[in-house]
């Protein structure tokens, strides 16, 4: 298999006669090799020359996408010139007009590298630095670019700008980034790519590819600075044909047997490496994540509070005086889904070590910390068989002997009214429940539950949807503001997903809705930001392993963390960590479907996870 790289190159602008560059696009477009792709806004036309081996690795360079970044073009004249045994196509300038008016926008006044579909954003207006244009691909030069690309089907793009002199890159982009910041001895920036972006498009929307930027010095180039970008190119096409030819047919026959196992199921699979997308069969079709969405959720909240973190609960009263409490004292959850006998009676002692020897009100347990919602868009209602209430101030789990109980917060409040006596404080009134007063009271005395790692773990282990909302709440309280909702957690959660390139659909934090949405290139990518995190390592050690959890019975003698996810309607999921043998490495990999029974689809996972562990 031939491996393309595509170079979208600017930089410092000028010319001597008449035409941008030097280069006489008029004479290209006649010329042999050449191709004229089609005409900017004002007519001027976009040409691509053809150089090198036609049955060589395709290497596609555009010279200037800015009109004001254009010293690649210097790049593209001597990538014209080269013998190489690469299929060599290059395209010197894609903004001819921006070029001829000095600008970086083109002659609409779009900024091109802002006018592309993945994650755009409107506003603004025209000649604004920025501006996007009206739509996404409003512009002709875009949609020349987008059309080329998807004709030539790029395994890495590489757009050189200016003035930052360094390698920018983001997840699948990652290595090849990092092979060509090595080789053209620039800086590697690691940090996600920005709105509207041609890198942010295609490392979205074509699955096997990478794309990332090269942002060359200021000024213009030097030639020698202009032969290190040029072997920079070459070794970079050099080191990605190095691991396929090192494995040679062994990469072909575990993919082809993939694909014999999918046939025409209804089932989206994606395997990446690295940063680098090895495998994807269907895999930019959004589907239902079932369970597979605690595994987004676990992400979320451990970047947000971070592995360590213990969820408080409060005992909050006024200032005891001579060791008496006036009025009711306040038991307020903040989203620990744990809290049991044991906790509240940690929380009576710790009262009475700060001095407490009576109340002269009740306990009372405060119900508006979050909102009480048992629901979610997309949730039939059999969900209500599998969820308690997620409340800030669980208790028990929210359950009795007879099943699910709605009024938690009055059995905890009653707790721990038994516990305070037992100690032998004084409490005047009954123990009861409601919306704790807007007036901060002090607080008494806390408690704080188990490292939050430790109870993702316990949710994903079992997927349990009483934690899973409770954290989603507690998630949507810290980014939003209280009272905590799910709502306002899977807002959190399609937010963080955006951040880091990735759009999904979340309505709920434990995937019981039939209205989440999410591709397996969508998952693989964000498990490998997660990689490169410094709580990476906490999420997987949250999943199952083989025959453990709801893995019980599954994938036994396999290397693997993974969440496991079902719907009631024919879905099915399973995605996370597998130990690549050839490799000796991680691997990250999702597989969605729906349409299958759950014996058959449990089947084609673990057939398909085997084949990905022993051979790719």
């Amino acid at each position: 298999m031939s491996v393309l790289v595509v170079v979208i190159v600017g930089g410092s602008c000028s010319w001597k006669d008449g035409s941008p560059g030097g280069f006489d696009a008029a004479a290209a477009a006649r010329g042999a090799g050449s191709l004229l792709l089609g005409r900017s806004q004002d007519g001027r036309p976009i040409v691509a020359f053809r150089a090198g081996d036609s049955q060589g690795r395709r290497v596609l360079v555009f010279g200037c996408i800015h009109g004001t970044e254009c010293a690649g073009i210097a790049i593209a004249r001597a990538l014209e010139r080269i013998r190489t045994g690469l299929d060599l196509w290059i395209v010197p300038n894609l903004n001819p007009d921006g070029y001829a008016r000095g600008t970086r926008q083109n002659g609409r006044g779009v900024d091109l590298n802002a006018n592309w579909s993945s994650q755009w954003q409107g506003g603004g207006r025209p000649w604004d630095t920025y501006y996007p244009g009206p739509h996404p691909f409003s512009e002709r030069e875009t949609r020349i670019g987008r059309k080329l690309i998807l004709r030539v089907r790029p395994r890495v793009t590489i757009w050189f700008h200016q003035h930052l002199n360094l390698v920018w890159a983001w997840g699948p982009s990652s290595a090849a980034g990092h092979i060509y910041a090595r080789a053209a001895r620039m800086r590697f920036y690691h940090h996600h790519w920005l709105h509207g972006t041609a890198t942010n498009w295609q490392n979205h929307h074509l699955p096997g590819s990478a794309s990332f930027t090269v942002e060359l010095p200021a000024g213009s180039l030097t030639p020698r600075q202009v032969r290190r970008q040029v072997h920079a190119v070459l070794a970079l096409g050099g080191a990605l044909a190095a691991p396929r030819a090192a494995r040679g047919s062994a990469g072909v026959r575990w993919t082809s047997r993939a694909e014999r196992l999918i046939g025409h199921l209804p089932v989206s699979v994606s395997v990446e490496e690295r940063g680098r997308l090895v495998y994807a069969h269907g895999g930019a079709v959004p589907r239902q994540p079932a369970s597979n969405e605690k595994l987004l959720l676990s992400m979320v909240v451990l970047d947000r509070f971070g592995a360590r973190y213990r969820i408080p609960t409060t005992l909050e009263g006024s200032l005891p005086s001579k060791g008496s409490v006036r009025g009711n004292l306040w038991l307020v959850g903040h989203g620990d889904p744990e809290l049991d006998d044991a906790a509240l009676r940690r929380l009576a002692r710790k009262l009475r070590a700060a001095g407490v020897r009576a109340v002269r009100g009740s306990v009372v347990g405060a119900t508006n910390t979050f909102t009480r919602e048992r629901w979610a868009p997309g949730w039939h209602p059999i969900a209500l068989r599998f969820v308690a209430l997620p409340t800030a101030l669980v208790f028990d789990a929210n359950t009795s002997p007879g099943g699910f109980v709605f009024d938690p917060e009055r059995r905890a409040a009653a707790a721990l009214t038994a516990d305070l006596r037992a100690l032998g404080v004084r409490v005047r009134g009954p123990a009861g429940a409601g919306r704790e007063p807007a007036a901060a009271d002090r607080i008494l005395a806390t408690v704080r539950s188990a490292p939050l790692v430790d109870i993702v773990r316990r949710q994903n282990l079992d997927s349990l949807n009483l934690d899973a909302e409770v954290l989603t709440k507690l998630l949507g309280a810290a980014a939003f503001g209280p009272p905590g909702s799910i709502a306002k957690g899977a807002r959190a959660i399609r937010r963080w997903a955006r951040q880091h390139g990735v759009e999904v659909v979340a309505h709920d934090g434990s995937g019981l809705s039939y209205k989440d949405r999410i591709s397996t290139n969508a998952i693989v990518r964000l498990l490998d930001t997660a990689d490169r995190e410094p709580w990476g390592p906490a999420v997987r050690t949250t999943l199952p392993t083989a025959g453990e959890g709801t893995l019980a019975g599954r994938l036994i003698g396999l290397r693997v963390r993974a969440k496991t996810g079902t719907l009631l309607q024919q879905v099915s999921a399973l995605s996370g960590w597998i130990w690549l043998q050839r490799s000796r490495r991680w691997g990250e990999f999702s597989i969605l479907s729906r349409g299958l029974s759950k014996p058959k689809a449990v089947a084609v996972e673990d057939e398909l996870v085997s084949v990905i562990a022993k051979d790719a």
